[in-house]
């Protein structure tokens, strides 16, 4: 056991130094004879499938005698696929948990300077518009403090107007749903300056009806009225629960309790980059509170989610129909779970969508 100690610390050690795959084929070598073989299984964009990072080919985890979640930060990136060469399973055991978060770590880190990863989580060609968007977007899901996230933007290989952002502090949540006028190329890049002015103005330590209005300077400086941004954004303290939100022309946000769906009212000020000086300015924006309680949600989304088409029908999804199904998977919060909502309703419209569809859902975990 204490081999295994030493060896593992070596692997600690080589993680924070090499890239994912070269850690990979160095684990057997290092934890022989405890481990035979590994793989990593990465989500693809969708989180439909698992893609092994050393061949970029479907990986079926249940071929594996043992599958660990990857996790880093409630990041759900994949699973740890392993193959065992010792019959002591506490070693196995040992080694393999250790293992997970370093390479987790590992992979984390190397989305920042290098393609794999990359090109691992994609299973077809990618836009133009929406690799800008994929560089924007932080992950998928994340947890922190009480608090957790769980987001999805479709179709993800041909979207761009659509964001999210999320940001944890010291004692803060920071969401965002923005979506930019237009579609394709135009649309990403309105909503890359917008992501981008909106986290200067967060990091300057601006109240959120200050941050409206520096997003909406950005936005008018450069397109000079010709382009818009709605957005709705919420800040959560994670000490007590209590969410301050505001909305520039985009859906309010909806919050999930035991007893249903409500949405949240507010009077929304127009859209970001439409502000007329004189006539709107930060000060005069509405804000918006509310206290979320243990095991309930907050959930934004973009209209998308709802104008879209059934097949059957034509309709589009609706405010009810939406509800229903995000609750459904809500009340059971997972990291995927804005995923899920997705993926049935694109059961319902198909993949072809009138127009994107992004949500996030926040979940304030109950009390131990």
């Amino acid at each position: 056991m204490d081999g295994i100690r030493t060896e593992l610390a070596s692997l600690a050690q080589l993680a924070s130094q090499c890239h994912p795959t070269e850690f990979l084929d160095a684990v057997p070598h290092l934890l022989a004879p405890v481990i035979d073989a590994v793989d990593v299984g990465l989500y693809d964009l969708q989180r439909r499938r698992l893609i092994s990072l050393r061949d970029g080919e479907p990986v079926d985890a249940d071929l594996w005698p043992v599958s660990v979640a990857l996790e880093h930060h409630g990041n759900h990136l994949g699973r740890l696929l392993v193959r065992t060469g010792a019959d002591d399973e506490n070693n196995v055991g040992s080694a393999v948990q250790t293992l997970a978060p370093l390479i987790a770590l590992s992979i984390t880190s190397a989305f920042n300077f290098n393609d794999r990863p990359w090109t691992t989580v994609r299973t077809r060609e990618m836009s133009l518009a929406a690799e800008i968007q994929a560089t924007v977007i932080p992950p998928p899901s994340c947890r922190g403090k009480g608090f957790a996230v769980s987001a999805a933007v479709e179709p993800a290989y041909e979207t761009g107007g659509d964001v999210f952002e999320y940001s944890f502090d010291d004692n803060r949540l920071f969401l965002a749903v923005l979506d930019a006028m237009g579609h394709g190329l135009a649309a990403s890049l309105l909503a890359s300056l917008a992501t981008a002015a909106l986290r200067r103005a967060r990091r300057e330590g601006h109240t959120l009806t200050e941050l409206l209005g520096d997003v909406d300077v950005a936005i008018r400086a450069q397109y000079q009225g010709s382009a818009y941004v709605s957005a709705v954004v919420v800040d959560i303290d994670l000490s007590t629960g209590l969410a301050r939100w505001v909305s520039a022309g985009h859906l309010p946000p909806l919050v999930l309790t035991a007893d249903g769906v409500r949405e949240l009212t507010l009077a929304p000020s127009l859209p970001l980059g439409m502000w007329i000086t004189g006539e709107e300015s930060a000060a005069d924006v509405p804000l918006g509170e509310l206290t979320l309680a243990p095991d309930e949600s907050i959930i934004l989304y973009s209209d998308g989610v709802i104008e879209n088409l059934l097949e059957w029908s034509g309709d589009a999804v609706g405010d009810d129909r939406f509800r229903a199904v995000v609750a459904s998977h809500a009340r059971l919060f997972t990291h995927r779970c804005a995923r899920d909502v997705v993926e049935e309703l694109l059961e319902q419209t198909g993949s072809i969508l009138r127009d994107d569809a992004t949500l996030m859902i926040v979940h304030r975990e109950g009390r131990a």
